[in-house]
């Protein structure tokens, strides 16, 4: 697929390119991914919550462990978080990471020196084929006066569809959650492309 895209996907892709193994794999585990770490994280809370100062690190360590080495079993091989081998390394030592990005962009806000960093931030013109006021994932310098997305141009012929399409589902979701339109939200879930059908999309909108 790499050589056939001549893109190197990132791993959410998966539940666009392989949606009914996805699928079949959750259904297998018997949990999505969410509804185990909501399970996880409130573990957490509740061992945080009775441990003193000194295990609090080492709690939240393991917890940083389990998750990682969890990360996309269920879909792609319905693995349970709970079944699988925490990792090895160290979480604060690795070169990515929520808390690693965070304390990076944190530093170039503070610090008055320019890093490069992969955030979410305002499109402003950096994919030529999104609005201006979308949000995007790309590399950005970042320092005291904020982030700014370096220009990637147009997006390749064989992903532009899938995240045009994609970006018209979360601005019509958007619509939906300000105005409280459940006709709005069926047409989000329309516009989805894992969804995409009339009669699926219809569950929102009863919901709504």
């Amino acid at each position: 697929m790499i050589q056939t895209l001549r893109l190197i996907p990132t791993e959410y892709l998966f539940f666009y390119y392989s949606q009914r193994k996805a699928h079949e794999n959750q259904l297998r585990a018997g949990a999505s991914r969410g509804e185990e770490l909501e399970r996880m994280n409130a573990d957490l809370f509740q061992r945080l919550g009775d441990a003193d100062d000194g295990e609090s690190l080492a709690i939240y360590r393991g917890y940083l462990q389990q998750r990682n080495a969890s990360y996309m079993r269920i879909e792609g091989q319905a693995e349970s978080a709970f079944s699988v081998e925490q990792e090895l390394c160290d979480p604060f030592e690795t070169a990515t990471g929520y808390h690693r990005i965070a304390v990076d962009v944190m530093t170039a806000l503070v610090a008055g020196l320019t890093r490069k960093v992969v955030v979410n931030c305002k499109n402003a013109g950096a994919i030529e084929d999104l609005d201006s006021d979308d949000v995007v994932e790309v590399p950005c310098d970042i320092d005291q006066n904020g982030a700014r997305p370096q220009r990637t141009g147009r997006l390749p012929d064989s992903v532009r569809g899938l995240v045009q399409a994609v970006k018209a589902y979360e601005r019509t979701t958007i619509q939906a959650a300000i105005s409280g339109s459940g006709a709005l939200a069926q047409l989000a879930m329309l516009e989805y492309p894992i969804i995409g059908q009339w009669e699926f999309s219809g569950t929102a909108k009863s919901l709504a």
